[in-house]
């Protein structure tokens, strides 16, 4: 509920990345002219719909190892770290929000 209500009009995005950027799930870029380097995420936009959508990713993480999107974080947190795992899962599930919600 709380993703929807601050979501207001789907049809609002153009794609699931301008979602992303939009609640702040994207990670900062610090590039020149030798190189890119990606950093933490952003954090622009609703906070409050961050926090649910990382702690439904952690819920996912506990209660259904056997998930696809478990198993996915889990191969992410052997080359990364499990919260970075948990924040791709959770970019991951405002993008599945976001497609079904444009259906509806």
């Amino acid at each position: 509920m709380t993703f929807l209500s601050f979501l207001d009009d789907p049809h609002r995005f153009k794609s699931a990345r301008e979602l992303y950027s939009w609640l702040g799930l994207t990670p900062i870029e610090h590039s020149s002219s030798k190189g890119r380097k990606m950093g933490a995420i952003t954090k622009a936009g609703p906070a409050e719909v961050r926090r649910v959508l990382v702690q439904s990713a952690w819920c996912l993480w506990r209660c259904e190892p056997q998930n696809t999107l478990v198993l996915r974080g889990k191969q992410v947190a052997e080359r990364r770290s499990r919260h970075t795992a948990i924040v791709a899962m959770a970019r991951k599930l405002a993008g599945i929000l976001h497609v079904r919600e444009s259906f509806w």
